[in-house]
């Protein structure tokens, strides 16, 4: 997360999702993969450019359930 503070400015909003919100990470083989949940795609999009380290694997509107399932996981580490 502190690599991430470095070069994205986005955080959550204080009424509101804002800008990179409930962020989550989970295993994926020898990767960790972290989820955001954002109200400002394109921009978040643009911050994860500047830093080569990420990748950004995909944008999706998020469901009703996706957020709940979302807000629900646990926390992973390698």
């Amino acid at each position: 997360m502190d690599k991430f503070n470095e070069v994205c400015r986005l955080h959550s909003g204080k009424d509101s999702l804002g800008g990179a919100s409930f962020f989550r990470t989970r295993k994926q083989g020898d990767k960790l993969i972290g989820s955001f949940l954002t109200a400002t795609p394109d921009q978040f999009k643009a911050e994860i450019a500047k830093n080569p380290n990420f990748k950004l694997i995909s944008v999706e509107r998020v469901t009703p359930k996706m957020f709940l399932a979302h807000e629900a996981a646990r926390q992973e580490s390698l």
